[in-house]
């Protein structure tokens, strides 16, 4: 099929595909040189590597749900694969929020290693916790929003069950992408408060900060609602699109006007950037969909 302008599949594939490869070579690189050349493997390299299969799963469940139709607009999706493609949209939220938790433990572990002072050590701790506890509440957030989970996705095929409602799932993403990137930021930029005090030259210290920091060049991506959405509203598809022939509105109907009339009363609780345009996270990603995941 020849993508549209309003397609932005290969785009989903292409970012996928890239932060894929690059955090597939980094890991390889820090796993050598730590298991092989330093010979000390850390709690912080497993967590790396726990991080790196998290992000394994979520670009290929990304993927895959381009496949079927992510990235496009739900109204140019054919009917019989609306279903496939909110379940690989499910199906992405929590390991991708399982990567971004082993990724901040990483990172932090090997922060602490670094930490000379109470006062730094305190913060990365402070960091840390806050990151964990949100994303364990996200992840249970986006597993159960739905009842029976499967309704995330069988709702437009004739299935049954309740949802919490999406402005409780909406707010605390824009919550989890505020809180993940001023931990981005703060973990980002830690490495130059930790080596100020070190006996060295300032053009030394600059050049070890700036390669310690260099985490911090990654800007999380926004939230963002793509279409127009109202999240009170109980269909989640837009509107039907107006008929311009003069046959009887009982006759035609558009494959959106069908899918309005028979969808349950509850729209999709998925994270903003993914309502009514069935486009994943690369999340909140929150730093969804992360640039340094497993790096």
């Amino acid at each position: 099929m020849t993508a549209t302008l309003a397609d932005r599949g290969p785009q989903v594939s292409a970012v996928a595909g890239l932060f894929f490869a690059l955090s597939t070579i980094g890991v390889i690189l820090r796993c050598y040189c730590r298991a092989v050349v330093v010979g000390a493997f850390g709690l912080d390299d497993w967590f790396a590597v726990i991080a790196w299969i998290s992000f394994t799963f979520f670009c290929s469940f990304a993927i895959t749900g381009v496949h079927y139709g992510t990235g496009r607009h739900v109204a140019d999706i054919p009917l019989e694969d609306i279903p496939v493609v909110f379940k690989w949209w499910w199906a992405c939220e929590p390991v991708y929020v399982l990567s971004n938790m082993a990724l901040k433990l990483s990172i932090s572990i090997f922060l602490l290693r670094l930490a000379v002072t109470q006062a730094s050590r305190i913060i990365i701790y402070v960091i840390i916790g806050v990151v964990e506890a949100y994303s364990a509440f996200y992840f249970l957030l986006s597993v159960l929003q739905c009842r029976p989970s499967s309704y995330f996705w069988t709702r437009y095929a004739g299935g049954t069950g309740t949802c919490v409602n999406p402005k409780i799932t909406i707010d605390a993403t824009y919550a989890y992408s505020a809180i993940s990137c001023v931990a981005d930021w703060g973990l980002g930029l830690m490495p130059i408060l930790l080596i100020w005090h070190i006996q060295m030259d300032m053009r030394t210290k600059m050049s070890v900060a700036a390669i310690l920091s260099v985490g911090a060049m990654y800007v999380p991506p926004e939230p963002t609602v793509p279409y127009p959405l109202n999240p009170q509203t109980t269909n989640p598809l837009p509107a039907p699109r107006p008929q311009q022939s003069s046959a009887s509105p009982s006759s035609r109907t558009s494959p959106t006007s069908k899918i309005s009339s028979t969808s349950p009363p509850t729209s999709p609780s998925g994270p903003p950037s993914k309502l009514a345009s069935a486009s994943p996270p690369p999340r909140p990603r929150p730093c969804a969909h992360s640039s340094r995941a497993a790096t």
